[in-house]
């Protein structure tokens, strides 16, 4: 089973270079898993990560910013997630090098 750290790698990459990036992160996560990408162990990994760490201001439903919807960031839209996705990948090497 890979890291955590490879999993955001392998998430990064695949939305950065998709050119009909669609819905959000978590969707993307199931897409890899579904095309063989990542095991079930990975997906289940990644997905919990992605929910115990989404954005602070974010609440189910009930945040200005999240206008009654499930997507952490407006839909169809890769730069937040690829922002979001870079600090989480970046937060995760400075933890195994012990910075």
């Amino acid at each position: 089973m890979r890291t955590l750290s490879q999993l955001l790698v392998l998430l990064y990459i695949t939305i950065s270079k998709d050119l009909d990036f669609q819905c959000g992160l978590c969707y993307n996560v199931t897409k890899l898993f579904q095309r063989d990408l990542i095991t079930y162990q990975e997906w289940h990994l990644l997905y919990r990560y992605i929910q115990d760490n989404r954005p602070k201001w974010y609440q189910c439903g009930y945040d200005k910013n999240q206008k009654d919807s499930y997507y952490f960031w407006p839909k169809n839209s890769k730069e937040p997630r690829l922002k979001w996705l870079f600090k989480h990948i970046d937060k995760q090497f400075l933890l195994l090098n012990n910075f």
